[in-house]
């Protein structure tokens, strides 16, 4: 039973993810195509320097993509995510984690 329910979450958050990065697509596009196309009416090489602006842009934002992937896989948030699990499995226990508000009766 957990089981099935742990999968309709799981969807559920994919779903989500999914519909969050189709929207930031939907406005990225938008950006683009307000840059290049006022750059399409003023003819010339307008329109090639605008579109190197875009490029740019997709370059600064995958480069953001690539250190925030960095800084979530270091060891740092790996030893985080040692703690949290260590944290969840004191909890699955019933046992209060040192340090939390539970141990303290707060």
């Amino acid at each position: 039973m957990w089981y099935r329910a742990s999968l309709v979450a799981t969807s559920f958050h994919a779903r989500s993810i999914s519909v969050a990065n189709r929207a930031v697509a939907v406005r990225l596009v938008g950006v683009a195509g307000t840059v290049v196309g006022a750059a399409w009416t003023a003819g010339g090489s307008a329109f090639t320097d605008a579109a190197a602006g875009v490029w740019w842009l997709v370059l600064a934002l995958g480069a953001g993509i690539v250190a925030l992937g960095l800084a979530s896989t270091g060891s740092r948030a790996l030893a985080t995510a040692h703690r949290a699990a260590a944290r969840f499995a004191a909890v699955d226990r019933g046992v209060a984690p040192a340090g939390s508000r539970l141990a303290s009766g707060r």
